[in-house]
């Protein structure tokens, strides 16, 4: 693959920003995968808890690994969420502001950006002492000699997803901090160019 991008006729390098941030989509697009993958299992599961009831046979452990799934899924594809501008928003003032003042809208996104990053990093730096606090302790969810489900995985990826989402905010910052700065805002594949 080149390390040339051609945008509004005219091929430019690629720059080392904008290489990372490809790369780091290929993280994300994995990270929404197995978070897919994780619900469809929770479906599984409990298609066959519901079935197992009907004949008195539930499938142990259903709701405890529901309980400890969930919040690592949201962390899994939070990143892609982001990284995909699929995030629920209310854009009213700011396509407004976009018309009028293109390169102070790309500033305030910047700054939302950056808030984000900050915000996420720190969810991460907080949950991290506690991730790891289950994982040495051994504490686990369920019936203590009947079914007992780890809680350091689920806290795991809460931190990674966190620290992921940050970096992804991040690059968004980067990129429209970019564009308030030198009003470059040529589109690459769907996405304004991070160069």
């Amino acid at each position: 693959m080149s390390d040339l991008r051609t945008v509004s006729g005219s091929a430019r390098p690629e720059g080392a920003i904008a290489r990372a941030d490809r790369l780091f989509g290929y993280l994300t697009e994995t990270m929404n995968m197995i978070g897919t993958i994780t619900i469809v299992l929770i479906a599984v599961f409990v298609v066959i808890d519901v079935i197992g009831l009907l004949f008195r046979r539930p499938l142990v452990g259903v709701n405890e690994f529901m309980e400890l799934s969930l919040p690592g899924i949201v962390f899994l594809q939070a990143a892609n969420t982001l990284r995909e501008n699929r995030q629920i928003s209310s854009e009213v003032f700011i396509e407004r502001l976009q018309r009028r003042k293109p390169r102070l809208t790309k500033f305030l996104y910047g700054c939302y950006n950056l808030i984000g990053a900050v915000f996420l990093a720190g969810i991460a730096w907080l949950l991290y002492p506690k991730a790891l606090q289950a994982y040495t302790g051994g504490f686990t969810r369920g019936a203590q000699g009947i079914i007992e489900i780890p809680q350091w995985p689920s806290m795991a990826l809460v931190v990674f997803g966190g620290a992921v989402m940050a970096i992804q905010y991040l690059l968004h910052a980067l990129r429209d901090y970019r564009a308030a700065i030198t009003g470059d805002t040529d589109p690459v594949d769907g996405q304004e160019a991070i160069v």
